[in-house]
């Protein structure tokens, strides 16, 4: 659904958002990989059903928005 280059925290990243078949139903999923090159890799990601995305998508926000590098 889509691949797109991004920041985040200052770092590169992409954001993969996307549709998988499950053995009983579609899910969706959101992928956001990020960190700097030669150092440490992150990802923060979620599935759900597809039909329930509205109610788990701002779980991924809240997630996204918190999410902290501790040193």
């Amino acid at each position: 659904m889509r691949l797109q280059e991004t920041k985040y925290q200052g770092m590169p990243a992409a954001i993969w958002e996307f549709k998988f078949r499950g053995e009983v139903r579609m899910f969706r999923a959101i992928d956001l990989g990020f960190g700097n090159e030669g150092d440490k890799e992150y990802a923060i990601y979620l599935s759900a059903p597809d039909a329930d995305w509205s109610t788990y998508r701002p779980i991924f926000d809240e997630v996204r928005d918190g999410f902290r590098i501790l040193s």
